[in-house]
């Protein structure tokens, strides 16, 4: 799988959902990737931060994605790439932030294709 997964490979993961190992499906990968950048937030975030708002709600985002919820994709890929333009528009250095912010945006991109696949084999619009 490259950066961008082909229809194929979308409609693979999706066909052979249930045998797909844990790490190999995307919305997994997307869930461990807002893990991984809360965790790395809450180490850099003082003690009385305004970003603790923001990273409860990842964290609760990642519990609906992890459910293949579509609309937590999509909120938390606007959320995150809004704060790494914010992040980027303050004065940081934009190297992180665009690597980060580009990691998040592949990552729920493929989330939601396989979540749409799936969605259209099961014939049914639980999520939404």
């Amino acid at each position: 799988m490259g950066w961008i997964p082909t229809n194929e490979e979308f409609a693979d993961e999706a066909k052979n959902y249930e045998d797909v190992k844990f790490f190999a499906k995307t919305k997994n990968q997307l869930v461990i990737f807002i893990l991984i950048v809360s965790g790395i937030s809450i180490f850099f975030v003082g003690s009385f931060d305004i970003s603790w708002i923001g990273i409860a709600i990842y964290l609760v985002l990642a519990g609906f994605i992890y459910l293949n919820h579509r609309w937590a994709i999509v909120v938390f890929a606007l959320m995150y790439l809004a704060d790494k333009i914010l992040i980027i528009s303050m004065g940081a250095r934009p190297t992180t932030s665009i690597i980060f912010g580009a990691v998040a945006l592949v990552l729920s991109y493929s989330a939601y294709r396989v979540a749409t696949e799936l969605k259209k084999q099961k014939g049914h619009q639980p999520d939404d």
